[in-house]
């Protein structure tokens, strides 16, 4: 499930780090390397050596990884946290180890595949909690907000099988935000009109960039 705020005060926030290009190439080498290692046990993954990473590379931020084909565009694994108590690069090996080959939605991926797969990365703030009373007045609360392409989390508490996010790339696919909540709706596997009490209502923002 999602961080709450006492979670969040142990987790660093995306819109403040500043990473630069060395930054984001050693993220990216990481993620291409476990990729390429393939993993299939996460538990004990991370960097040998965390006393030569860089300080900001050692936060605990949380990330999403979706893995494309990349000639076709095709998903082929995705993997997210919405909190961790991982710093950063651990973290982020983890979550490409996990999508390429722990997704249950898809095969693992084979050693032929990785060089013709690309890496999309999303650094996750703690997630900020709303209340609304449907879909859409949720639409209405995030279009206040679209300036900032937040990504999107529902799930309902008294049934935790009911829950879907989407992340700040998908808003170039769902430009209007009543589309991008239907989009979200579609994905929980909620039935039409499904919006008990006990459905929490959360957004983000997050830091995209891909190899």
């Amino acid at each position: 499930m999602p961080s709450t705020d006492a979670d969040a005060q142990n987790q660093h926030r995306p819109e403040d780090l500043t990473l630069g290009q060395e930054h984001l190439k050693h993220l990216l080498g990481l993620a291409r390397n476990a990729l390429q290692m393939g993993y299939q046990d996460v538990s004990g993954l991370g960097v040998s050596d965390e006393g030569q990473l860089p300080p900001i590379l050692k936060q605990n931020v949380a990330c999403c990884v979706r893995i494309y084909e990349r000639e076709s565009g095709l998903l082929r694994g995705e993997k997210v946290s919405f909190q961790t108590d991982q710093i950063m690069v651990n973290e982020l090996i983890r979550n490409v180890s996990s999508a390429g080959y722990q997704d249950p939605n898809f095969l693992p991926i084979t050693p032929e595949e990785v060089p013709k797969l690309r890496i999309q990365i999303t650094l996750i703030n703690p997630p900020e909690q709303f209340r609304v009373t449907g879909p859409e007045q949720m639409a209405q609360v995030i279009a206040q907000r679209a300036a900032e392409l937040p990504g999107l989390v529902i799930q309902d508490a008294a049934q935790p099988g009911i829950f879907a996010y989407t992340l700040p790339m998908d808003w170039q696919q769902f430009p209007q935000p009543a589309d991008l909540v239907g989009e979200l709706m579609r994905r929980s596997g909620a039935p039409p009109g499904h919006w008990p009490d006990s459905m929490i209502s959360m957004l983000f923002i997050g830091i995209n960039f891909t190899d």
